[in-house]
């Protein structure tokens, strides 16, 4: 079993000579803390006089030279018979001779085979990774290195753990020389005979023998046999991360654990089936089924399990079928062999991550306790941190748990921190389907958070943005705008056998405006069912699958069911409750349904009073409206402009009559309209004046909806301030003469807008025409209107004229 290697501190190991530095002050945000800190407390690596590290700083080949000397557990008194060395580029490193002459003695450093060792080239870790196998006996002819430098050194590090926590990068910097030098204290040391066979060095109580006990003086704790870590024990190091593992470690002369040896079971997460009886069923994650040998929290069986809560020892953990737990068990297949702790993970505080949420004058997080070193600072071999290289490197938004301690077990109070989680991804899409607490997003399924105290309320069909902890699961839901929401009204449902097969369908009203009638998947057939009797006519949430069928179905909530009130005049309320920018207006108008625009809404008529009382959905998160079904007789007329009608006509469609409409808008070129009617907000068929004469006609005031229906025409009211007052709308007018925006008629002058609408009636075309230049009115005759001023401003904004 692969060995693992965890400690920190060791103040009492004999390395008289060595160079102790504590204390180093910039070291806390890096990746490999624990790796500096343990390499500088056995005096491998040493600080500055100013108790800096400088980690990122590069390391040079007699710098990781003068490491893995120490590594060794060479004193300096041992080095003093190698004063020199055979390299001859060694000027300026005379500090260095006797670590590069010492490395070269064990073949450890060879050079380029040119009398060159260039120590002040920054070392890669090709050349590291070498150096630490050689030190521990590897040699060039061992069996187990199979191929050509680099990649057959490269192939072993990795297989003994060497590359673990190590970065991704060329060259060695100083805090991954640490963590090289970490990971090789406990590598088992061989030997290589002459036929290359290569076989591990142990004592003479058949231990194994590696830096850590043959050169740093340690010894086994607990008598070199396996015990489940309590967190509880004497200790330099920090035990939580093992806390319930069955393992082997090394202590000091003092007796203090130094270092976590080998892990002799695997943590599984997951439910009991059972709690008490061997043969039952432990359900990890994956729904992975194991079957338990020997279990007992009880101590009727050969081994008691030790129970834990957030990793502090419990004597209240009452074991149940329902709740998730950590469990340290010896595997073999999908059989536990046996378990020997549970341990109950259940964060106190979820949150994102804001700025100053950490305060290390006072020990705390988010104002949750860590427990102190005995300078009142954070001790930081109290809690775990996943998910982030230090506490430093949260950033905003990140989802945070933290675990606390149930029970005042040293070195712990209760409530004090021993775990923090970051969860630093997030997902962006739709939610195409759910299922239980599971919910699919862009394809990929995810779980909601059990732990999260955030907002986890997703809706199906919803677009927003998932917030995952550090387990992957959804922790926190912002859900988008509502016109990414899969919304439908639902019209019909339909069962049909056939073949011995009976299929169901739906009639779906969809926010496109459109009729679909999708097949039901069989998943879904129940849903489909039990909402015929509640939900035709109401608002439903839907998705379909890659074939088109209907896979999830249900009625949405009516979180304002009968809403009241009006609608304000930016449309962002009715009445009291929010609207949704991308809100969804369904209207029916008591037999077909159509898709709306909350801007025509009728301010003056409260929701409540339409014909079909109305019904709407609210966001769970943003308790915004994003959806409504309402009678169509909430739609006001629309948009009024001012225009001339070109022809009638009456159609034998569903939208009834047909106007073919000129209309002009003030300051902007006329706009023209082709367009169905809306009998439904019209009275009845207009006749004269709107109807059109030869060379006559009068200037009409034309509603049009948002959607570009005309929903009304009416005469204009003249004579009074701010409508259109009309000159000579009743008798024949001449233009004699047109100078500039002044028209003549006899002898008379009338001023004209600059930005006047001009309608000219085409009597080839038998229909009135835009026109911009005011020199074609010479000849014409004229009816004059204004739109501004009433009776008062006499500037003339609307001009219809006939040859």
């Amino acid at each position: 079993m692969k060995k693992v290697l965890s400690f920190v501190l060791i103040l009492a190991l004999v390395l008289g000579s060595f160079s102790f530095a504590f204390g180093l002050t910039d070291i806390e945000d890096s990746a490999n803390t624990e790796a500096i800190t343990v390499a500088n407390d056995l005096g491998i690596i040493t600080g500055y006089e100013d108790g800096s590290y400088l980690p990122e700083k590069a390391v040079n080949r007699a710098e990781f030279a003068a490491m893995i000397t120490r590594a060794l557990g060479v004193p300096d008194s041992a080095l003093a018979g190698f004063s020199s060395t055979s390299f001859k580029d060694t000027s300026g490193y005379g500090w260095a001779v006797k670590y590069l002459a010492f490395c070269e003695s064990k073949g450890i450093i060879i050079g380029d085979g040119y009398g060159n060792v260039m120590p002040g080239r920054t070392i890669n870790v090709n050349e590291a990774m070498t150096m630490v196998l050689r030190a521990v006996g590897y040699t060039e002819n061992s069996a187990l290195l199979v191929g050509t430098w680099p990649s057959k050194y490269v192939t072993l590090a990795q297989d003994l753990g060497l590359y673990d926590d190590v970065a991704s990068m060329m060259t060695v910097d100083r805090a991954n020389a640490a963590q090289v030098i970490y990971n090789a204290l406990t590598v088992q040391k061989v030997q290589v005979d002459a036929d290359g066979q290569t076989s591990g060095l142990k004592d003479k109580d058949g231990n194994p023998v590696n830096m850590l006990t043959a050169g740093l003086n340690a010894t086994a704790y607990n008598d070199g046999n396996a015990w489940v870590v309590e967190g509880t024990e004497p200790t330099d190091i920090n035990l939580i991360k093992y806390v319930g593992a069955f393992a082997t470690a090394y202590k000091n002369s003092d007796g203090d654990i130094i270092a976590i040896n080998e892990v002799k079971s695997t943590f599984i997460t997951g439910e009991f089936e059972t709690t008490t009886t061997s043969g039952a069923k432990f359900i990890d994650g994956d729904d992975n089924e194991y079957t338990i040998g020997q279990y007992s929290y009880d101590g009727t069986t050969a081994t008691a399990v030790e129970l834990f809560e957030n990793g502090v020892p419990s004597t209240a953990l009452v074991v149940t079928k329902e709740a998730v737990y950590t469990i340290a068990a010896k595997v073999s297949g999908k059989k536990l062999q046996e378990v020997y702790s549970v341990n109950e993970w259940e964060a106190d505080v979820t949150f994102q991550w804001e700025a100053d949420m950490l305060d290390k004058e006072d020990a705390q997080l988010n104002g949750e306790d860590f427990v102190q070193t005995d300078n009142e600072t954070i001790n930081f071999s109290s809690f775990q941190l996943l998910g982030a290289k230090s506490l430093e490197d949260i950033d905003v938004d990140d989802v945070v748990y933290v675990y606390e301690a149930q029970l005042g077990v040293a070195p712990y109070a209760t409530g004090d921190i021993t775990k923090v989680t970051v969860g630093t991804e997030t997902v962006n899409g739709t939610v195409t389907k759910v299922s239980g607490t599971e919910y699919t997003i862009n394809g990929t399924v995810y779980e909601i958070s059990a732990d999260s105290t955030m907002s986890k309320t997703v809706n199906l069909g919803e677009t927003g943005t998932a917030y995952l902890d550090y387990d992957g699961n959804i922790a926190k839901w912002d859900a988008d705008d509502a016109s990414s929401e899969n919304y439908a009204v639902l019209i019909a449902t339909n069962s049909s056998f056939s073949f011995g097969v009976t299929t169901t369908s739906v009639k779906l009203f969809t926010k496109d405006g459109t009729e679909i009638t999708p097949d039901v998947h069989k998943d879904a057939k129940a849903s489909a069912d039990a909402i015929t009797l509640t939900g035709i006519g109401r608002i439903v949430e839907y998705s379909m699958d890659k074939d088109g069928k209907v896979d999830t179905i249900k009625v949405a909530a009516d979180a304002v069911a009968n809403p009241s009130g009006m609608v304000n005049a930016d449309g962002t309320l009715i009445g009291t409750n929010r609207l949704d920018a991308g809100i969804i207006v369904f209207l029916f108008d008591g037999t077909d349904y159509s898709i709306g625009n909350i801007a025509d809404f009728d301010t003056t008529i409260d929701v409540s009073t339409s014909a079909l009382t109305a019904s709407a959905v609210k966001n769970a998160i943003s308790k915004k409206m994003t959806a409504i079904l309402i009678s169509d007789d909430i739609i006001s007329g629309g948009d009024s402009v001012y225009g001339v009608i070109n022809a009638q006509s009456t159609q034998t469609d569903a939208d009834g009559d047909k106007y073919h409409a000129i209309a002009g808008f003030k300051g902007t070129n006329a706009a023209a309209f082709d367009l169905l009617t809306d009998t439904k907000s019209s009275s009845s068929a207009p006749s004269a004046p709107y109807a059109v004469t030869t060379k006559g006609g009068v200037l009409q005031v034309i509603t049009v909806n948002a959607s570009g229906i005309v929903t009304a025409v009416d005469a204009p009211a003249l004579g009074s301030g701010g409508n259109v007052d009309a000159m000579h709308d009743s008798s024949t007018a001449t233009v004699t003469a047109v100078d500039g925006n002044f028209i003549k008629i006899g002898t008379d002058s009338y001023k004209l807008a600059a930005d006047a609408v001009i309608y000219l009636w085409s009597a080839t075309d038998d229909k009135w025409v835009v026109k911009s230049a005011k020199s074609i009115l010479k000849g014409k005759t004229v009816k004059l209107y204004e739109s501004d001023g009433g009776d008062t401003d006499l500037i003339y904004d609307y001009v219809l004229a006939v040859e």
